[in-house]
Protein backbone atom coordinates (compact mmCIF):
# COMPACT_ATOMS: atom_id res chain seq x y z
CA UNK A 1 0.00 0.00 0.00
CA UNK A 2 1.13 3.52 -0.46
CA UNK A 3 2.57 5.28 1.97
CA UNK A 4 0.42 8.49 1.80
CA UNK A 5 -2.67 6.12 1.49
CA UNK A 6 -1.87 4.25 4.38
CA UNK A 7 -0.92 7.56 6.22
CA UNK A 8 -3.99 8.99 5.90
CA UNK A 9 -5.70 5.67 6.65
CA UNK A 10 -4.06 6.11 10.36
CA UNK A 11 -5.27 9.90 10.14
CA UNK A 12 -8.84 8.60 9.86
CA UNK A 13 -8.66 6.02 12.43
CA UNK A 14 -6.78 8.62 14.96
CA UNK A 15 -9.79 11.14 14.09
CA UNK A 16 -12.48 8.31 14.59
CA UNK A 17 -10.89 7.77 17.99
CA UNK A 18 -10.60 11.66 18.51
CA UNK A 19 -14.30 12.22 16.75
CA UNK A 20 -15.52 9.52 19.23
CA UNK A 21 -13.92 11.04 22.44
CA UNK A 22 -14.46 14.59 21.22
CA UNK A 23 -18.15 14.78 20.75
CA UNK A 24 -18.56 12.25 24.00
CA UNK A 25 -16.92 14.91 26.29
CA UNK A 26 -18.79 17.80 24.11
CA UNK A 27 -22.45 16.17 24.86
CA UNK A 28 -21.72 15.08 27.73
CA UNK A 29 -20.58 17.91 29.33
CA UNK A 30 -23.84 19.86 27.34
CA UNK A 31 -26.43 16.95 28.94
CA UNK A 32 -25.20 15.96 31.78
CA UNK A 33 -22.74 19.07 33.46
CA UNK A 34 -25.27 21.69 31.88
CA UNK A 35 -22.60 23.47 29.65
CA UNK A 36 -23.34 25.92 27.18
CA UNK A 37 -22.16 24.76 23.97
CA UNK A 38 -19.04 26.66 23.67
CA UNK A 39 -17.39 25.39 27.26
CA UNK A 40 -18.23 22.34 25.98
CA UNK A 41 -16.85 22.52 22.57
CA UNK A 42 -13.40 23.63 24.51
CA UNK A 43 -13.52 21.03 26.77
CA UNK A 44 -13.66 18.21 24.22
CA UNK A 45 -11.27 19.69 22.14
CA UNK A 46 -9.04 20.51 24.73
CA UNK A 47 -9.39 16.55 25.47
CA UNK A 48 -9.12 16.08 21.19
CA UNK A 49 -5.80 18.06 21.01
CA UNK A 50 -4.04 15.69 23.78
CA UNK A 51 -5.09 12.37 21.86
CA UNK A 52 -4.51 14.19 18.45
CA UNK A 53 -0.62 15.22 19.08
CA UNK A 54 0.44 12.19 20.41
CA UNK A 55 -1.34 9.84 18.00
CA UNK A 56 -0.40 11.93 15.25
CA UNK A 57 2.82 12.28 15.80
CA UNK A 58 4.19 8.97 17.08
CA UNK A 59 1.85 6.37 14.72
CA UNK A 60 0.40 8.39 11.62
CA UNK A 61 3.29 10.79 10.49
CA UNK A 62 5.98 9.42 12.62
CA UNK A 63 7.29 12.00 13.01
CA UNK A 64 11.32 12.69 13.39
CA UNK A 65 11.32 16.68 13.96
CA UNK A 66 12.23 17.02 17.62
CA UNK A 67 8.87 17.19 19.72
CA UNK A 68 8.46 21.06 21.04
CA UNK A 69 9.14 22.05 17.63
CA UNK A 70 6.28 19.74 16.09
CA UNK A 71 3.84 21.01 19.01
CA UNK A 72 4.82 24.31 18.83
CA UNK A 73 3.29 24.07 14.45
CA UNK A 74 0.53 21.89 15.62
CA UNK A 75 -0.84 24.15 18.02
CA UNK A 76 -0.88 26.80 15.43
CA UNK A 77 -2.61 24.35 13.15
CA UNK A 78 -5.34 23.18 16.06
CA UNK A 79 -6.08 27.01 16.33
CA UNK A 80 -6.56 28.00 12.94
CA UNK A 81 -8.53 25.38 12.40
CA UNK A 82 -10.35 25.77 16.13
CA UNK A 83 -11.24 29.26 14.87
CA UNK A 84 -12.96 27.74 11.33
CA UNK A 85 -14.79 24.60 13.57
CA UNK A 86 -16.06 27.93 16.51
CA UNK A 87 -17.29 29.70 13.73
CA UNK A 88 -19.57 27.09 12.23
CA UNK A 89 -20.45 26.32 15.58
CA UNK A 90 -21.73 29.89 16.67
CA UNK A 91 -23.04 31.00 13.12
CA UNK A 92 -25.26 27.09 12.97
CA UNK A 93 -26.38 27.97 16.53
CA UNK A 94 -27.05 31.97 17.08
CA UNK A 95 -27.15 32.93 13.50
CA UNK A 96 -29.04 30.34 11.50
CA UNK A 97 -30.79 28.44 14.67
CA UNK A 98 -29.87 25.26 14.05
CA UNK A 99 -29.86 21.93 16.38
CA UNK A 100 -26.51 22.52 18.90
CA UNK A 101 -25.82 18.78 18.49
CA UNK A 102 -25.89 18.71 14.78
CA UNK A 103 -23.78 22.11 14.20
CA UNK A 104 -21.32 20.20 16.33
CA UNK A 105 -21.29 17.69 14.31
CA UNK A 106 -20.85 19.87 11.37
CA UNK A 107 -18.11 21.62 12.84
CA UNK A 108 -16.27 18.65 13.94
CA UNK A 109 -16.11 18.30 10.17
CA UNK A 110 -14.39 20.82 9.12
CA UNK A 111 -11.94 20.93 12.00
CA UNK A 112 -10.96 17.81 10.92
CA UNK A 113 -10.13 18.18 7.05
CA UNK A 114 -8.76 21.43 8.49
CA UNK A 115 -6.54 19.46 10.94
CA UNK A 116 -5.17 16.65 8.16
CA UNK A 117 -3.89 19.47 5.51
CA UNK A 118 -2.11 21.28 8.35
CA UNK A 119 -0.82 18.54 10.15
CA UNK A 120 0.47 17.02 6.65
CA UNK A 121 1.91 19.85 5.27
CA UNK A 122 3.12 22.02 8.07
CA UNK A 123 3.64 20.04 11.19
CA UNK A 124 4.24 16.32 10.60
CA UNK A 125 6.49 16.88 7.14
CA UNK A 126 8.16 13.69 6.51
CA UNK A 127 11.33 15.77 5.23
Amino acid sequence: MRTDVKQFLKFVAVGLINTIIGLSVIYGAMFYAGAGPFVANAIGYGVGFIIGYHLNRKWTFSNRRRAESALFYYIAVVAVSYCANISIVYVGIFLLELNAYLVQFAGVVSYTVLVYVGSRRFVFRLA
